[in-house]
């Protein structure tokens, strides 16, 4: 998303030389923004307690009014800090000044290959993956004669007792204990295990002890398993590796790290080593003033007040009567893996509606 005046618009988006956007406005013409990153994830939606709808909002909706602001759908490869550019894919766009919120992915500590089985929640892609695999757990165990493979449909780990695990947790045991209770016959989902696993000694490490106490008091009473000082050395579709002793599990949800966008290396700057830019007290890059890192964690409003009053109405309904409206299942043939390969392809889809909860 960038801001600038609609004549000035068409001009600079092309390969432009370092004049086309005057520094500081000095012609009289508005000095540009660049906004790299409009995401946002939700917690909610992953354990089913509202619809992606409900909490993000389309950024062109949004700006549609603001006639200084467009919005382009692209990937950045790369930012020229001496020209003043922002590179995305074939072109440059010219900047006075830049605000990157490209916000972080899942950082699994060199294991990349464990993403694939255990997903982390960082976009709205990542909620509905994490709500789908939820909920076709619960929808395998009712089928499931084996009381061995049974249990481990019925067991979830989350790894990382951070805020984003603690969250996950206590929304995770609230839906299967009281949100899914009277949905099955076969099955019953209060014999869920959800395991909460942190490789140090304590819950939310970066709070003080009482806090981590009081988290920890509150999902035991929850029915949540904690296991902290357990590191996790192997990750699998079966389950996971804590030491040496295998935890057999269907549904595995990474809340332990973060990885940092590639800022850093857009801007040739120090970082950490996650890969999160070094700044100031001000959210400035050191030595460089034509450029704020901003970085946000948690938006405290959502956008539109009919999103507000909604949810809050919706979150109101699910405290008093724990019902979880949300409860739906996408992605495209869900239980593939169960189908025999001559199937119609009209049985998959009657399947697909059958496990769906409106």
């Amino acid at each position: 998303m960038k801001m600038d005046s609609p004549a000035h618009s068409a001009q600079s988006l092309q390969q432009s030389s370092p004049q086309a956007v005057p520094s500081g406005g000095a012609d009289g013409r508005r000095p540009r923004v660049v906004i790299v990153g409009a995401g946002f994830g939700g917690l909610t939606v992953a354990t089913a307690g509202l619809s992606p709808a409900d909490i993000a909002w389309p950024i062109r909706g949004l700006v549609r009014h603001q006639r200084n602001t467009r919005v382009l759908l692209g990937a950045v490869t790369g930012v020229d800090r001496v020209r003043k550019h922002v590179v995305m894919g074939g072109r440059n766009i010219a900047y006075y000044a830049l605000v990157l919120a490209t916000g972080a992915t899942h950082g699994c500590f060199g294991h990349d290959s464990w993403a694939a089985h255990a997903p982390g929640l960082k976009r709205i892609d990542d909620a509905t993956e994490i709500r789908r695999r939820l909920l076709l757990a619960f929808e395998r165990a009712e089928m499931e004669s084996d009381a061995r493979e049974r249990e481990r449909l019925l067991t979830i780990v989350i790894v990382g007792g951070g805020p984003t695990g603690v969250e996950l947790a206590g929304a995770v045991v609230e839906l299967a204990h009281s949100a899914l209770a009277d949905d099955f016959r076969a099955i019953d989902p209060q014999q869920t295990r959800v395991l909460l696993v942190e490789a140090g000694p304590r819950l939310l490490p970066s709070f003080p002890e009482s806090l981590s106490r009081g988290a920890e008091r509150a999902l035991r009473r929850l029915g949540v398993d904690i296991l902290p000082a357990q590191e996790v050395t192997r990750c699998a579709a079966t389950g996971v590796t804590l030491g040496d002793e295998n935890v057999a599990a269907d549904t595995v949800i990474w809340a332990a790290g973060v990885a940092a966008s590639k800022a850093a290396d857009w801007l040739a700057a120090a970082g950490d080593r996650v890969g999160r830019v070094l700044v100031g007290a001000d959210l400035r890059l050191k030595g460089w003033l034509a450029c704020w890192i901003w970085g946000i964690a948690h938006v405290y409003f959502l956008i539109s007040l009919r999103n507000r009053l909604i949810v809050m109405m919706q979150w109101l309904w699910s405290y008093a009567s724990f019902e979880r409206g949300a409860r739906l299942i996408t992605g495209l043939h869900p239980l593939k893996a169960d189908y025999e390969p001559d199937r119609e392809p009209a049985c998959a889809a009657t399947a697909c509606r059958t496990l769906s909860h409106s």
